[in-house]
Formats: C-alpha cells, structure tokens, sequence
C-alpha cells in the first residue's frame, strides 16, 4: 500500500529560541518519508523568519510561507491546511520538540484503525518550579478529557486530523486566536466524529519559565471560554466541567479578596483548599507553596478573562 503524504503544520511568531530546535526534531523522522513541514510565519518581530528560510534552503521537506498580516495562530494553520498537499494534516507548535517516532505514532491510527483525528501526548520541560507545575496541570487535564482510548478536546501542539475531516465540517474558526483548535475538537464530536487518543505519540513541549506568560494564557483561555459555550454550547456543557469550575473558584477566590467578613472569609478559603488539596498533596511536597500560589492566582486569571468576555459579549448584543 502507498504511503500517503503527511503535511505538518506549525504556526510561529516570534520564536527565534525554540524554532530550530523544533524543525530539527522534525526533519528526520522514523518510518515516515512522505512528509512535508509547512512554516506559516506570522509576521515575527525577531529573527524567526530569517532562521525558517535558513533551513528551508538546506532542507527541501521544509515549505516556508509569509502571513501579508498578523492572523493569529488559529487562522494561521488554516493557511497552512490551504497550502498542504497531504492527506493527513499532523499540527504542532514552534515551541515543541518531536521524538524521532513521533509522525508515525501520531499518524498511525489514522493509516493502519481508519480513525479521523488523533490527539497525542505532551510531556514538558521542568527545570524551573512553575514548568514543573504547568506540566502536573497539564497532566491532570488530560486525565479529565481521556475516556475509553479517546479524547474530548483537541490540542494542536500535538495532534493529527484526516484531510475529510476538514472538507466534510470546514477548518478552523479563524475568529478566535486561541483555542481554535479547542472549538474544532468540539465541533467534531457535535458532528459525530470521534478523536483517538495515542499515549505514545510523544511531544516535548518548552514550557514557559515565568509565571506571567502562564496566567497570560489561563486569562486568554478564560476569554475564550464564553466563545467556545456559546458556539458549542451542547458539547461544552457535557465535557468540559473542570472549565466551568474554574470559573467558579476563580469567582470565589476574586470575592475573598475583596471581603473583610472572618466568616464568610473563612469559608471561602476552606473550599478553596478542598478543592486544591488532591493537586497540592502530592509528591515533591517543596512544590505545596508554589502550586497554591499557582492555582489560585490561574483561576483568577482564567474567571478574569472570562468576565471581561461575558462583558464584551453582552455589549456587542447591545449595540446590534
């Protein structure tokens, strides 16, 4: 049987420090020959672009394209779908390095099950405490959205999707910067599509070091949060309760600090640690002060940004 073509596509802005690590992990892959590495570089303020087009000169699997404006990752990898020639669409990120084996892990229930999507594993960097931590929320996420050998999300720095897929229920929503992939991986299951879960189809993602780049993303994915209810609202409801608690605590935590009441301030701390104690009381217990500090300030962020999305919704169904 002829192998099918397998497109990668990585979206990058601004990552000078991890975009050739990336491509290097990815330009000899085990087992897979017939692929090609679509960079879609989204007008980077850095010397991304000057790096990618290093490497495309000396490898001729790398294809490099130039945004005429800032899209955003989401409608970046749909350029990046627009322009591949596979059959098999693989995605992940300018910060994440592949093992050797990681396209045919990635693809091969695609080629040998006939599934449609695949959503692979992402282990991290932790050489600083809060990738340390970022990796164990990471991990407990997962374990949230994994049943029976499939997932209920889609992550895209570490997934695959059969090209029918996108002709049969259309690409990316490109409205929304992040969490795009989120929306696809929804709207595939509301359609009836189902998405294979591979444990060892193996990334390892760069972690952010600093914990302002990690409640920057948590505020990001709260903002969406509202977005993603509102356009699959029937799917997010039924898999996503660990989001929705978020917003919860992230409310009540917001309400403690602003409540001088002992009592009332008493038992808002006490949920609080409740909910927190299964991710707190685990091993190395150095980490309890720091994973505290952690989920409590990103439920802050995440229920944050969720707010200010609710506000923005409600005013734009006012002004219409």
């Amino acid at each position: 049987m002829k192998e099918p073509k397998v497109s990668i596509i990585i979206p990058v802005y601004n990552a000078e420090i991890t975009i050739e690590k990336c491509l290097k992990s990815l330009i000899n892959q085990k087992f897979i020959k017939n692929y090609e590495i679509i960079v879609i570089e989204d007008l980077s303020k850095d010397k991304t672009y000057k790096i990618v087009k290093a490497m495309s000169k000396i490898y001729k699997n790398i294809f490099l394209y130039k945004n005429n404006k800032n899209l955003g990752g989401t409608e970046s990898r749909n350029v990046g779908i627009k322009l591949s020639r596979g059959s098999i669409i693989a995605f992940t990120d300018s910060d994440c390095l592949a093992k050797r084996d990681w396209l045919y892990e990635i693809t091969k229930p695609i080629i040998k099950r006939k599934e449609l999507a695949v959503q692979g594993y992402s282990g991290g960097e932790k050489k600083r405490v809060w990738q340390t931590i970022t990796q164990e929320a990471y991990d407990y996420y997962m374990k949230s959205i994994i049943s029976n050998k499939y997932a209920n999300r889609l992550d895209t720095r570490n997934c695959a999707v059969h090209k029918d897929v996108f002709n049969k229920i259309g690409l990316f929503n490109g409205d929304l910067r992040r969490s795009g992939d989120a929306e696809f991986g929804l709207r595939m299951i509301e359609k009836g599509f189902k998405i294979f879960y591979n444990r060892t189809a193996n990334i390892y993602h760069l972690h952010r070091t600093n914990l302002a780049e990690v409640l920057k993303i948590s505020y990001t994915q709260g903002f969406n949060y509202p977005i993603l209810m509102r356009l699959r609202k029937k799917v997010v409801s039924k898999n996503d309760k660990l989001r929705l608690f978020r917003v919860i605590m992230g409310f009540l935590l917001l309400v403690l600090l602003f409540l001088f009441n002992v009592k009332t301030t008493i038992f808002l701390i006490s949920i609080s640690i409740l909910y927190y104690l299964i991710k707190l009381f685990y091993k190395p217990y150095k980490l309890l002060l720091p994973r505290f500090v952690y989920h409590f300030l990103n439920s802050i962020s995440f229920f944050f940004g969720f707010f200010i999305s609710v506000l923005k919704l409600n005013i734009k169904r006012l002004q219409k």
